[in-house]
């Protein structure tokens, strides 16, 4: 008996282990909208939200880089917050709700995720891939170059 627990204890282990490394690998069909974009330093990206007829503005910036930390500057719809991204699993991405819906039906409020993908030495410049879900499909962005 001792003998199969042991077994059976080292199976979920190496089960457990197996799927925390499927769970890093994003769908990229599960998102409404895919950007990539290269940023240097203090250059603005503005991405436009329309939102059930109103168009709202996300400008985002970088203006550090240093310890491999990226210090970035984000103004959602006069709502300005500043994050520290590390190109590294759970600290490269900034999550932004875009619009919160009172609707009992609407369970899932869109979003946008900006993750921090690498800085480039040579140029000194930051990528960054822009993706944006909603199920509802009542929000579009619109990345202005």
């Amino acid at each position: 008996m001792k003998r199969h627990n042991r077994y059976l204890g080292t199976f979920f282990v190496l089960l457990l282990m197996s799927g925390t490394f499927t769970l890093h690998a994003i769908d990229l069909n599960y998102f409404n909208a895919v950007y990539e974009k290269s940023l240097k330093k203090d250059q603005f990206m503005d991405i436009i939200v329309h939102d059930r007829g109103y168009k709202k503005l996300l400008r985002f910036r970088w203006t550090l880089f240093h310890n491999k930390g990226l210090v970035t500057l984000t103004n959602y719809h006069g709502v300005p917050s500043q994050h520290i991204l590390y190109a590294r699993y759970k600290e490269d991405t900034i999550k932004i709700g875009l619009a919160l819906r009172d609707e009992e039906a609407s369970r899932y409020h869109p979003y946008l995720l900006i993750t921090f993908l690498g800085y480039d030495y040579v140029n000194k410049s930051a990528k960054f891939e822009v993706l944006h879900k909603d199920a509802s499909a009542q929000t579009t962005i619109e990345l202005k170059e």
